[in-house]
């Protein structure tokens, strides 16, 4: 086994060592200089599952101030459309490409090896460019982290790290530790889970898990009582639980959010994308507690454990607040999430049969907030597929004529619209699809996946 691991990185990997000091290069010029930044700078924060559902009715109890900032400053669409599949890894890789699926080459949670092996999708899949890729031909810097099916780590003109990357994730997917499908030492040779590797400090720094999870900050974030606070420290970890569930989202997410604010201050780039597992994960095992009218058998400890979905928003918003308290005046802010959430048919009958919550036709939510972005505005129309070409146009990007969605100019000021203009090409260009990579988490996330129901 392990001889067959050494001879595939040396083959397959044989130029990362080049890769990687190219992107050492990239990356000390990035973290040396601050100057030479576009005029128009975009942060895209992906919040996975977020609904007006709950952040409506949270508003109107005068809670979640930074998404009452954020439609009170700028423009925002709370039933945002979903695309024809919701599942995770295909929206966001349309995000991140503006491409669709049957383009883009990533149609699901998974893929097969050569071997006949079944792994978690990776970006080794996808067949053409994200936007992380076409900035950096424009001579722009990014930042991307925790994004889907961003395994390996690509060289980019900044820094990415990967969803594999995030220690809270991983703790979760290998807590059976017959999942693990390779050698650990080996895998770590190949250096994919993050590039430049001069971002280890930070991120050791600020990954958190079981050992160092701050109880004190997860309740002021999320605001749970004291009952539900015992409950949640009392809960194991790393099981498909609600109690335990929160604590994984919260561990993944605010590790990514701190490593994002950190850069975003130390080493700023054109575009930064975040992306924030958020309420989905909770929503699937606890969507009763948020609309129990619409179930016959209601939630063994309803009283007790309403709001646990709604600290997750709580935690969402304290992060937004913060980093539209630290954002410059040339950046504009867009949240969004691929889907909401609604009841599962399957679950609402006298006999329960799987979790409470799904969201194959559930609307998710979209804000834009920035310095010509029209205020307390409804957009009428927007997608998944929008949000590329948008981040593009902002940026200065050419656009090409085969995004399959548009700017959503009706966002912003005539003005900045017309002064902005746009320019086009016919095509990015196809990306080179690679061999799919065996990791030494796929396991872990096929069982994750398994127990969200995604698949079988």
């Amino acid at each position: 086994m392990k001889t067959r691991w050494r001879e595939y990185i040396q083959t397959t990997h044989a130029g990362f060592s080049e890769h990687i000091r190219i992107s050492c290069i990239i990356a000390l010029f990035l973290f040396l200089s601050r100057q030479g930044l576009a005029e128009n700078r975009v942060m895209l924060v992906g919040v996975d599952g977020a609904t007006w559902t709950v952040i409506g009715r949270l508003i109107e109890k005068g809670e979640l101030p930074a998404f009452k900032r954020l439609t009170d400053e700028g423009s925002y669409m709370p039933r945002f459309n979903t695309m024809g599949s919701t599942v995770s890894p295909v929206v966001w890789t349309s995000v991140a490409t503006g491409r669709l699926p049957k383009d883009h080459g990533i149609l699901g949670f998974t893929e097969r090896l050569p071997s006949g092996k079944v792994i978690p999708i990776s970006g080794n899949s996808r067949k053409v460019k994200a936007i992380w890729n076409i900035a950096g031909g424009q001579g722009l810097t990014v930042g991307v982290l925790g994004w889907r099916a961003s395994w390996p780590a690509e060289q980019v003109a900044g820094y990415i790290v990967t969803d594999h990357a995030n220690l809270a994730l991983r703790e979760f997917r290998l807590a059976d530790k017959r999942y693990w499908t390779a050698d650990a030492k080996l895998l770590a040779e190949m250096k994919l889970d993050f590039l430049p590797a001069e971002l280890a400090p930070i991120l050791e720094k600020h990954w958190v898990t079981k050992r160092n999870f701050d109880y004190r900050e997860f309740r002021l974030r999320s605001k749970l009582t004291k009952e539900q606070m015992s409950l949640l420290q009392a809960a194991p970890w790393n099981a498909r639980t609600t109690y335990s569930l929160l604590k994984s989202v919260f561990a993944s997410d605010y590790s990514l959010f701190t490593i994002a604010q950190r850069l975003a201050r130390e080493h700023p780039t054109d575009l930064q994308m975040l992306y924030l597992r958020g309420p989905d994960f909770v929503q699937h095992y606890a969507w009763d507690l948020v609309e129990p009218e619409k179930y016959a058998t209601k939630p063994e400890h309803l009283e007790r454990d309403r709001g646990i979905v709604e600290s997750v928003y709580r935690c969402v918003d304290s992060f937004l607040g913060e980093i539209l308290d630290s954002k410059d005046s040339g950046t504009t802010l867009i949240v969004a999430s691929d889907h909401g959430a609604e009841p599962s048919p399957r679950a609402t009958g006298k006999v329960r049969k799987g979790r409470p919550g799904e969201h194959p036709k559930a609307k998710g939510v979209l804000f834009i907030h920035g310095p010509h972005v029209k205020s307390d505005y409804i957009l009428n129309s927007g997608n998944p597929l929008d949000l590329m070409p948008t981040m593009a146009w902002l940026l200065g990007i050419p656009l090409a004529d085969d995004l399959a969605g548009k700017v959503l100019t009706d966002a912003f000021e005539q003005e900045f619209v017309d002064r902005q203009g746009s320019t086009k090409v016919a095509t990015y260009g196809p990306r080179q699809t690679r061999p799919g990579l065996a990791s030494s988490v796929d396991q872990g996330m096929l069982e994750q996946l398994r127990s969200l129901g995604y698949i079988q």
